[in-house]
């Protein structure tokens, strides 16, 4: 089905449905050309069955301003907007209002014997008819039966088929007009077409410059990422390197900082050994300075003539000298009379008369005797022209006085006045005195600068690669009394009996914000609030120890000792304020490394954090029972080699083995003993740790030694004590992780593990000279 002027045709049925006239001159054009009307009906077998019906009025919907036709022929014109037609049950609508109605008859007609007679002529039914007969007697057969009652129905019947034929080619004219306005519209159409893919292949080129556009942008942006990686690259490998250089940095500040602190070590002695000698010296000056100027109040004396002459009387000697005078006996030859082994010689020998003339009355008053025996402190001439003399003692000042004033000072008139020599020696004396003054001012400043609160003793540095061995500096027992007392009185204003009770105000020492710790912020950054105060609690700043607020409370805490707790009787020196000050700060230092190893972790709860302390302490408690079995194994070994040195009769050959192992496990030292752990089955059993750094020598001396360790007593039972244990030693051992110890002899340690150091910690290790080793075996 298609549309068509307004009407719907169908080339199946051939029925054509005209719509509602609307021109008069279509009309009257059907009115001219029908003169009878014959009725179209349905064909059937051949037949054509006519349904006459009256005339019906074309549906008002058939029209060309209907959506459906309008849109598929838009420029069809006015006139071809209806149509008459006729409706019957065959389909075919004829609407004509001039038409004759047909009678209700039917008629019944073959098609291919049917003849519509011509309108001019008169005969055409009469020759039809005779024709008609003449065909059906020569086919010999029936001729069909044509029910016409009228002839005006066969006249209406060809104006009818007339009719149809003009419609036909009405029709057919109407296709071509219909095809060239498709055509028109397909040119359209295809103009349409053409712009729309003329506008399509711009919006494909748009989108092909676009996607070419996005392609160069995603390769610069790939550009650009490769370029972002190579310096991202570039950057930790920089960043690499930074870190190498900054532990290289730190390594060599922590070897500066310990040379420094070697230094300052070395200084303090040297400081301690120079004030001693400056003292010593300043005291020896003094002396010589004293005993000059007693001299210098001295008579000359006469020489006594010879030895014989001292046996005078005792207040004929006494007469000569002075009690405060010094006697002087020269011999040029004598003997000694306690060393008769001395070759003969000059003495020259200086005594103080007082002594000699107390112990020569009391002797005398003792025996009985009149006369003063000889001395028997001093040597005693044999023979000999011997020489007394009042001669000065030898002068040790690096400045002697001059022989002028000493002319001056053994001059007859000289009797104490205040000569030029005596003005002389006063100056020096002032001089002496004035220096010794000057240096004890610049001791005192550099030791308050040394001992100042900064200068408090540092921590120990590490090396990363080997052990260095400790500088531990003697502990006095005034300052372990003193670093007792310090500790006692700290603790009591923190309020805890020991170090690991600083824990229980953790939650105010985690908090980052409380009430204090902003007073203590705004002392430390503006120097306002109230300050830092002793009582009724001590609260120490932990996030900065070295602040103003601790030092304030370190100056407090000294008083407090000195004025309240009676430090050093009420007047401490300035040597015991700065051991107090130093213990202070090491007791803090002490205290913050407690409270940071158990400062909970980032997102970590109370519980986690108890946890991973339990197995801190648990393997600080392992680590530490493993250093005190590697102690008591280097004392074990000692305590052997002593006691088989100390054995009566021992052969000499064995005595120097046992005295070269006791030389050589001394040398060791602690550090040098090998590592053990428990085994788990059996508790006395211990699996030995291997040193890699050790020379095999040493090991086979340990083990020697081991060996021949006596663990019973002398009725072989065994010795008061824990019970020996058994230390086994496998060749696949575990390596010990400790660091070499540094510093000792070079065939201590082992040859390929010393070649694999390198140079540079070669040097760092510092080896001794090689000892001797004296190989020794044990017997069965």
């Amino acid at each position: 089905m298609f549309p068509l002027f307004g009407r719907v045709f169908s080339r199946e049925t051939g029925d054509v449905e005209l719509g509602k006239r609307e021109r008069e001159s279509d009309i009257q054009a059907v009115e001219e050309r029908r003169t009878d009307i014959l009725p179209w009906g349905s064909a059937a077998n051949g037949n054509i069955n006519f349904n006459w019906a009256k005339p019906a009025q074309a549906p008002s919907s058939a029209r060309v301003d209907d959506p459906e036709i309008s849109s598929v022929y838009p420029l069809l014109p006015a006139s071809f907007s209806t149509l008459p037609g006729l409706q019957s049950d065959s389909g075919l609508l004829l609407n004509h209002p001039g038409s004759v109605q047909p009678p209700p008859q039917r008629a019944h007609v073959r098609l291919d014997r049917l003849t519509v007679p011509s309108a001019a002529t008169g005969n055409s039914r009469s020759r039809s008819n005779s024709r008609s007969s003449k065909q059906s007697s020569r086919r010999n057969a029936p001729l069909p039966f044509v029910d016409i009652q009228s002839e005006d129905r066969q006249v209406n019947a060809i104006s009818f088929l007339e009719g149809k034929l003009c419609i036909s080619s009405n029709l057919t004219m109407l296709n071509t007009h219909v095809s060239r306005m498709q055509l028109l519209e397909i040119d359209e159409l295809r103009t349409s077409l053409q712009a729309q893919l003329k506008f399509s292949e711009e919006r494909v080129k748009s989108a092909e410059k676009k996607s070419a556009e996005a392609e160069r942008k995603a390769a610069e942006a790939e550009r650009r990422f490769g370029d972002a990686e190579r310096k991202s690259v570039i950057l930790a490998k920089s960043a690499s390197e930074a870190e190498k250089k900054a532990e290289e940095a730190v390594m060599r500040i922590s070897q500066v900082e310990k040379a420094l602190e070697d230094e300052k070590l070395w200084a303090d002695e040297r400081l301690k050994v120079a004030e001693n000698s400056v003292q010593q010296e300043m005291e020896y000056r003094l002396r010589e300075v004293r005993k000059e100027a007693t001299i210098c109040r001295i008579d000359p004396l006469p020489v006594l003539p010879g030895p014989n002459d001292i046996d005078r009387p005792c207040e004929v000697i006494a007469a000569s000298p002075a009690v405060g005078d010094y006697v002087t006996v020269q011999s040029s030859s004598y003997v000694s009379s306690q060393d008769t082994s001395r070759e003969r010689g000059d003495k020259t020998q200086t005594f103080l008369v007082a002594p000699l003339i107390d112990k020569g009355k009391a002797r005398a008053l003792e025996g009985c005797q009149s006369r003063i025996p000889l001395p028997t402190d001093f040597s005693r001439p044999r023979a000999g022209g011997r020489r007394l003399r009042l001669v000065p003692p030898p002068p040790r000042l690096k400045s002697e006085p001059s022989d002028d004033e000493m002319e001056a000072l053994n001059s007859e008139t000289f009797r104490g006045a205040h000569s030029p020599a005596t003005l002389a020696l006063h100056q020096k004396m002032e001089a002496v005195l004035d220096s010794h003054n000057k240096m004890t001012e610049m001791f005192d400043t550099l030791c308050a600068k040394v001992s100042s609160q900064s200068a408090y003793r540092p921590r120990r540095k590490t090396d990363p690669d080997f052990k260095l061995p400790a500088v531990r500096s003697p502990r006095s027992p005034q300052r372990t009394a003193v670093l007792k007392f310090v500790r006692t009185h700290l603790y009591n204003l923190l309020e805890i009996s020991r170090a690991q009770d600083i824990l229980k105000y953790k939650g105010q020492i985690y908090l980052s914000i409380t009430p204090m710790k902003s007073a203590m912020v705004a002392f430390e950054e503006t120097g306002t609030g109230s300050g830092p105060a002793l009582k009724p609690a001590m609260h120490i700043n932990w996030d900065k120890l070295d602040g103003k607020w601790n030092a304030g409370l370190c100056s407090q805490f000294i008083d407090y000792l000195v004025y309240e707790q009676g430090y050093a009787d009420g007047e401490p020196t300035d040597e015991e304020q700065q051991i107090a000050v130093n213990i202070f700060w090491e007791q803090l230092d002490r205290l913050r490394e407690i409270i940071k190893q158990n400062r909970p972790k980032d997102k970590e709860t109370e519980e986690q954090t108890s946890a991973r302390m339990i197995a801190r302490q648990k393997e600080e408690r392992a680590k530490a029972s493993m250093n005190s079995r590697r102690k008591n194994t280097f004392h074990d070994r000692i305590d052997t080699c002593l006691l088989h040195l100390q054995s009566q009769g021992l052969p000499d050959d064995e005595r120097k083995a046992w005295k070269s192992h006791f030389t050589t496990i001394e040398e060791l030292g602690i550090e040098g003993m090998s590592s053990d752990d428990p085994d788990e089955e059996d508790p006395l059993t211990f699996d030995i740790r291997t040193l890699p750094w050790r020379a095999k020598e040493l090991t086979k001396i340990c083990a020697q030694t081991d060996a021949a360790r006596n663990t019973t007593n002398a009725y072989g039972n065994r010795r008061a004590g824990n019970l020996p244990r058994i230390r086994r030693r496998k060749e696949d051992g575990r390596a010990s992780s400790r660091k070499a110890p540094a510093g000792k002899p070079l065939n201590f340690y082992d040859p390929d593990w010393y070649q694999l150091l390198g140079r540079a910690r070669q040097i760092k290790l510092a080896p001794k000279e090689s000892m001797v080793f004296l190989n020794a075996e044990l017997d069965d």
